[in-house]
């Protein structure tokens, strides 16, 4: 029986890696793409994060990254290859946290919800840093499990020392995976000796920490300001935090989810407390960092569906177990069985066609284009950092991410910008190819002064060279 449940586990990974596959030579999928996958570049080119390429996440991500994206080609498809890496991490790890709360119904369960999650999904294929943390937040919280559920002393302390490391790396991927962080700490409270474990646990997110941040000590100032003073409130961003059209959109996206996940809080109570507990602790602390995040974006809901998942798997234990109770046992187990595998597929089904809405197809002839107009090894400054990096052309290592958020909420004034463009001798062109770099107020007269020679490229994008550029 424990072998066909393991298969059960294996089955699911197997289906979330080959569902995925279809994605990973796409379009882009979110504009954030480009501006990761140029980061990539340039710290492959010896850039280093924070005093040479502006980033706005904690450092572990393009870290972690690096390493599978370089060895995998250094594509779009290999950096996404990556993120589906990690996808798999999560649903295993979500896998472990049920097993060992709940018993393996639990288990198989939360892999399910997390393989068809929208937001899961949508994070497996995408290269952004939601995905990777919210793995590292469960892969930190089934560390904690195993401390929790271990009988040899020694192998809980190994795995308290782990779930702290970990964690930490987690929330140095991206700064929501903070609300890990108490669902990590009350799951070892009940451990042997906890507060022994919880000191080991602290050791292992302090020497992950230091491993982490140390090398960036003389880039502080910098990290600092990128990494969180981007996502504090201002005066531009307030009211786009956790709105009630943001919690609408959530609960339309995640509906079934919410709905398990409120049986698993009235069903799974009583007998698996610990599971619900954690669940809870993870949706409250999840919306609590959303909020305190702006302007809240809509992949950030992720950090909810852990949560959900937990709750949901607590629901489908109960309820298994109620059929086993039953008269006709088998007969009730099959059809629950078969009733969860057909919502599931239908959410993965769902889920799916969500992500293909949000592709967006390059432009050929505007990547031919720029080939074309920008000599190889110059540098090229725009707003479209897909089509840049298809064409093989990389941007200023400080100016790679050109969002609106960076653009206006950074302190990069116009004169700022144009200083660092000016005086970059490297840099060949710059490209208006969507409407972030207009806004700027009067940079594109200043670089029509500065790169005069002006080509109207296919796709209504427009280049400004400087003269001479060969």
């Amino acid at each position: 029986m424990s072998l066909v449940r393991g298969l059960c586990v294996a089955a699911i990974l197997v289906i979330t890696l080959v569902t995925r596959l279809h994605y990973l030579s796409a379009g882009s999928l979110n504009v954030d793409e480009g501006t990761y996958w140029l980061s990539l570049r340039a710290m492959q080119a010896g850039h280093p994060l924070y005093s040479s390429v502006y980033d706005s996440q904690p450092p572990a991500f393009l870290l972690l990254t690096e390493p599978g994206w370089a060895l995998l080609g250094g594509s779009i498809a290999a950096a996404r290859a990556v993120m589906v890496g990690w996808a798999l991490v999560g649903v295993a790890s979500g896998a472990v946290i049920g097993w060992r709360l709940a018993g393996p119904v639990a288990g198989i369960s939360i892999a399910a919800m997390l393989a068809v999650d929208p937001m899961m999904v949508q994070q497996s294929v995408i290269l952004q840093a939601d995905g990777p943390a919210t793995a590292l937040g469960l892969l930190a919280v089934a560390m904690a499990t195993c401390a929790l559920k271990d009988h040899r002393e020694r192998a809980r302390e190994v795995f308290a020392f782990l779930a702290g490391a970990v964690l930490v790396v987690g929330v140095l991927t991206k700064l929501l995976d903070a609300a890990v962080v108490p669902v990590v700490a009350v799951t070892l409270i009940g451990t042997r000796r906890w507060p022994r474990i919880w000191l080991l646990a602290l050791i292992g997110g302090f020497v992950a920490g230091a491993a982490l941040l140390l090398p960036y000590l003389p880039a502080w100032s910098a990290l600092w300001i990128q990494v969180v003073g981007m996502h504090l409130p201002d005066s531009s961003t307030i009211g786009a935090g956790v709105t009630l059209p943001f919690l609408s959109a959530w609960a339309q996206l995640e509906l079934p989810e919410i709905i398990l996940a409120a049986l698993g809080v009235l069903l799974g109570w009583r007998n698996h407390r610990r599971l619900v507990t954690a669940g809870l602790i993870w949706v409250g602390g999840a919306l609590v960092a959303v909020a305190g995040t702006h302007p809240a974006l809509q992949h950030y809901q992720i950090a909810i569906s852990p949560g959900l998942a937990l709750l949901g798997g607590a629901a489908l234990a109960q309820a298994a177990v109620w059929c086993r109770a039953g008269t006709w046992a088998r007969w009730a187990e099959a059809a629950l069985v078969a009733a969860l595998v057909a919502v599931a597929a239908i959410v993965l089904v769902r889920s799916l066609g969500n992500v293909q809405q949000l592709e967006t197809k390059p432009d050929p002839a505007q990547v031919a284009s720029i080939q074309q107009l920008i000599p190889s090894g110059s540098q090229l400054f725009g707003d479209d950092q897909f089509n840049e990096a298809l064409a093989g052309r990389q941007g200023p290592p400080y100016l790679i991410d050109t969002s609106v958020l960076r653009l206006h909420n950074s302190g990069l004034t116009p004169a700022a910008l144009e200083s660092r463009i000016g005086g970059d001798p490297a840099l060949c062109g710059v490209v208006f190819a969507t409407n972030r770099l207009t806004t700027v107020q009067g940079f594109q007269a200043w670089v029509g002064i500065h790169f005069p020679e002006r080509t109207d490229l296919p796709g209504g994008a427009v280049m400004y060279r400087r003269a001479g550029c060969t």
